[in-house]
């Protein structure tokens, strides 16, 4: 580490004549990957030379392993650790940060950008601990930082939506859409749901049905009440704590979400011959729940019309709105065997996803000129993190081509990375050519794990470790099955690759 006075001394050049002293702590602190070693120095300026340092947080020097990284999760640790102190003391805030880990899992991913995950909680607890010192030092000082202000749940949702559906326009309003869809996907990756229909109507209503299990009005066994589902951010993935969980919208905030950027809300669910039904509004509630007894099978139907004091939707809003559902749609009935995905938009007639049943090998197949037929495999396997479920189809055409693979993470398009390398590796051993890429090749592969390390902050590009072996090895067994199964479409690939 930094010796003490390096970056004390770093933060008080910069800040120049403080309120106080300078925050400083360092400790070790034990995670899952290993020890890591956080050093932080803060202060805050009496008076900043510049005026945009009294409304931003000044970075002075932030470094992991010697390298510099201004971006990341270390640096999400040390807001939450601001934020949950005092909600602006981040405001002119001058910082100099030193994160020590093992290079093994020092993760970077757009250049600086720290994704390493269990770096988050060291970094905060080191800046509370460093605030806490400061605080009874110079107490006074403390006191003349700006005060939390709180809002309420509710508050802070509508003031800014766009940090949590990333905008006001048609692809916001289809990231609630999907919000809704997650959680009657969640009970389909359970083992508790087989149909789930969307429909969105010409003034913007959405509808989402399900045959799941339902929502209990007063809730039960560790699951919160209806009325909590719509209000509030839950602390868990899932209200009930089923894994796996996977986010199909902007975030996976919930149905509060939801809830609380709509002019109206209205639920209807059954579970055990139990039906709640209730109406809210901008977030707040219409009126108390009503309970009854009913003789029909569980589900739950949500309605939601988006509030338009909210979201600007434009004709060409709302074609995007409906591009990106079908999109996400159509995928999704591929990636799910066993659910029955339908969805209407509009005043389109209403389309049944994965019509022929055939998922990944599905979508191969709808490659024209295919030599021979697809080789399929699906398969799970033991990483260090977990379980890893990999689905991989593979097939090749009659002439050579540039290879593309179709790939997927938790139900999440992506363009590339370790499973995409994967695919590609054992595509290589199996034309026994290391050099160059197989031509012709046609794939999709489809993993699901937890914790997912991704290479980009759009999470399109899988940087994990974990990934690569299982793919390649799925991928192998799909390919001798399919040489198997056509021998002379097999000779024609290797005797391709061997004239070139």
């Amino acid at each position: 580490m930094t010796s003490d006075d390096s970056l004390v001394t770093c933060v008080e050049r910069a800040a120049g004549r403080l309120r106080g002293g300078v925050a400083h702590h360092r400790g070790t602190y034990e995670t899952a990957c290993g020890p890591v070693e956080v050093e932080v120095a803060l202060a805050w300026p009496e008076a900043p030379s510049d005026p945009l340092m009294a409304c931003a947080t000044l970075l002075q020097r932030v470094r992991v392993n010697g390298r510099e990284s201004s971006r990341g999760r270390h640096l999400y640790g040390l807001h939450d650790a601001l934020d949950r102190w005092r909600r602006r003391a981040s405001l002119g805030a001058v910082v100099a940060l030193d994160v020590r880990l093992a290079e093994a899992h020092a993760h970077f991913s757009s250049g600086d950008v720290l994704d390493s995950l269990h770096v988050r909680e060291p970094v905060a607890a080191a800046t509370t601990a460093a605030l806490v010192g400061w605080a009874e030092a110079y107490p006074e000082a403390a006191a003349g930082l700006p005060p939390r202000v709180r809002h309420s749940h509710r508050e802070s949702i509508r003031m800014r939506p766009e940090m949590y559906v990333g905008g006001r326009g048609g692809d916001a309003v289809a990231h609630l859409t999907l919000e809704i869809v997650s959680n009657a996907f969640d009970q389909y990756l359970a083992g508790r749901c087989t149909t789930i229909d969307v429909r969105v109507d010409p003034d913007d209503a959405v509808t989402v049905t399900d045959d799941g299990p339902g929502l209990r009005a007063a809730g039960q066994g560790g699951v919160p009440a209806l009325t909590d589902l719509l209000t509030r951010f839950l602390d868990e993935p899932t209200a009930d704590g089923h894994r796996p969980h996977v986010h199909l919208g902007h975030g996976g905030w919930g149905l509060s979400l939801v809830n609380n950027l709509s002019e109206l809300v209205e639920v209807v669910t059954v579970r055990d011959g139990e039906e709640a039904r209730g109406r809210w509004s901008r977030g707040d509630e219409l009126g108390a729940i009503q309970v009854r007894a009913v003789d029909r099978p569980s589900g739950t139907c949500m309605h939601f019309q988006p509030d338009l004091q909210v979201f600007t939707l434009t004709p060409e809003a709302r074609q995007r709105h409906d591009a990106l559902l079908t999109s996400r749609f159509t995928d999704l009935a591929r990636l799910a065997p066993g659910l029955t995905l339908t969805w209407t938009l509009r005043d389109q007639p209403l389309v049944r996803g994965d019509l022929d049943g055939r998922g990944l090998v599905g979508m191969v197949e709808r490659t024209r000129s295919l030599l021979g037929g697809v080789g399929h495999r699906r398969a799970t396997y033991e990483t260090p993190k977990g379980p890893l479920e990999v689905d991989v189809a593979v097939g090749w055409r009659t002439r050579g081509a540039l290879p593309h693979v179709h790939s997927f993470v938790n139900f999440d398009r992506t363009t590339e990375g370790d499973h995409v390398e994967g695919v590609l590796q054992a595509a290589r051993g199996f034309l026994a050519s290391y050099r160059g890429s197989p031509s012709g090749l046609v794939a999709a592969v489809h993993v699901v794990l937890a914790d997912v390390l991704y290479g980009s902050p759009i999470k399109d590009h899988v940087d994990d470790p974990h990934v690569r072996a299982p793919v390649a090895d799925a991928t192998r067994a799909a390919l001798t099955a399919w040489a198997e199964a056509h021998p002379e479409a097999a000779a024609t690939v290797r005797a391709r690759t061997i004239r070139r």
